[in-house]
């Protein structure tokens, strides 16, 4: 057992003496098995959040602006070819 970036890492070992030659075939049935198992008690697998910050050619971090239409009512992301300003 070792920690993950977003829960516990467990290594299962097992012994099929009816798929010992396929062994891709074993593991894709474990993990099958072991994906209903958790779907049926209501366990769902944590994906690790990641933020993104476009940095600067200065080193600052930049934070994403909108500049509003002439109309004023919907917002852009304005693109540059030094990316998004």
């Amino acid at each position: 057992m070792e920690f993950g970036d977003s829960g516990l890492r467990f290594e299962l070992r097992a012994w099929s003496t009816s798929l010992i030659h396929r062994r891709g075939l074993l593991t894709s049935n474990l993990n099958f098995g072991i994906y209903q198992a958790f779907s049926e008690h209501g366990i769902e697998i944590p994906y690790p959040r990641r933020d993104i910050h476009i940095l600067r050619p200065s080193g600052r971090v930049s934070n994403r602006r909108t500049r509003t239409s002439n109309s004023g009512s919907e917002a852009n992301p304005i693109f540059t070819s030094g990316g998004l300003t």
